[in-house]
């Protein structure tokens, strides 16, 4: 799990912010076996690795001796156990970082509905996205809206952040193939966009 900075986070409160949140939570997960055990497109849920059965050591005879095949067997198990306990400790501490982010990113208004009757990430990341993820209409409408929002300029906004959300915004509209992005128009809406802050740009 990476650092991020929050200032580009997104926070999980409606539907509009789901294509967006999903996309961050996966990317911060780096490892795709951690990915496939919580994926919410999963239709089943996924098997995590189970905690490695605890040995019972050999014991001592009366005579204070151990059986030599009981000690040689533990030995050969305790070889095998070693690396199933790493693979536990290792999923089990990605999977914390992940509950971490998910907790930090989305509002709390949304965690408590699902926190509860669904102890595992997997079940709450579907019981989130069955809430907050948009339809195909409803998709389109958010992108709309976002067009016509961002258009306006990054007026009391950091430039940066507007930069970025264009971004992602044009990404996306492209691959709804939105009409004004398949033409000049989306270019010369940016250009009276940035001219807010930048006329020698935007005049270039």
């Amino acid at each position: 799990m990476a650092s991020y900075d929050t200032k580009h986070r997104i926070i999980l409160d409606k539907p509009e912010n789901w294509d967006g949140w999903i996309s961050f939570i996966k990317s911060a997960v780096h490892d795709p076996r951690i990915w496939n055990l919580i994926d919410p497109e999963l239709a089943n849920k996924p098997g995590t690795t189970l905690y490695p059965k605890e040995l019972v050591s050999p014991k001592f005879d009366d005579h204070g001796n151990i059986n030599v095949a009981d000690l040689e067997q533990y030995k050969a198990l305790q070889m095998f156990r070693e690396p199933e306990l790493a693979k536990y400790e290792k999923e089990q501490k990605a999977l914390a970082a992940v509950n971490k982010l998910i907790f930090e990113t989305t509002s709390a208004r949304m965690i408590n509905q699902v926190t509860y009757s669904d102890p595992d990430l997997w079940s709450k990341l579907v019981a989130l996205k069955q809430r907050l993820k948009p339809s195909s209409q409803s998709r389109t409408l958010f992108v709309e809206k976002r067009y016509y929002q961002l258009a306006k300029g990054p007026i009391n906004q950091d430039v940066d952040v507007w930069l970025t959300e264009w971004s992602d915004m044009f990404h996306e509209a492209t691959q709804m193939n939105f009409p004004k992005v398949s033409s000049d128009r989306a270019i010369r809406d940016f250009l009276l966009a940035i001219g807010i802050v930048d006329p020698i740009y935007s005049n270039s």
